[in-house]
């Protein structure tokens, strides 16, 4: 029988050099301050905020599209999502702990890899990949992907 062992992605493998995930919006809209100028509104960074608590099921995407409807965004929605993910890219950071442990589990069984997140799953295998958790063989099951979620225990069951 071959032991599977299961490491939530974010907060667990990855952590953000800003700390909680609602600082991640703060540097983001920081950054978008200092591309966009005058044009960009504080209102802005909260409705990051806003959107992230009532986005369950939406991808990134489908999330900068909403937010549109709310507000007018400085760039464009596809240039939106890649400053949102640079900026992600840019914060995270491995838990040198975990990536230890996840190497000497690796030896004794499978490695499956879980992230209940609105990411795009290709970004969040880049970032595995390039951190040193991810190797082939591995899985990974991100929520927005699978259409299957923690909160109501489906994304368990499917795995």
């Amino acid at each position: 029988m071959n032991t599977v062992y299961s490491f939530d992605v974010f907060d667990t493998c990855l952590v953000r050099l800003c700390g909680d995930p609602c600082n991640l919006f703060e540097v983001l809209s920081h950054r978008l301050h200092s591309l966009a100028g005058d044009s960009l509104n504080e209102h802005l960074r909260q409705l990051f905020v806003v959107a992230r608590a009532h986005s369950s099921g939406q991808n990134l995407t489908e999330i900068y599209y909403g937010l549109s409807k709310i507000y007018p965004l400085p760039f464009s929605v596809e240039e939106m999502v890649q400053l949102e993910l640079d900026t992600e890219r840019e914060m995270l950071t491995p838990v040198k702990s975990t990536l230890q442990k996840v190497k000497n589990l690796r030896k004794k069984g499978r490695i499956v890899f879980i992230s209940d997140m609105y990411l795009p799953d290709a970004f969040i295998l880049d970032i595995l990949t390039e951190k040193g958790f991810y190797h082939e063989g591995d899985k990974l099951y991100v929520s927005e992907t699978m259409g299957a979620w923690k909160y109501d225990g489906s994304l368990f069951r499917l795995i």
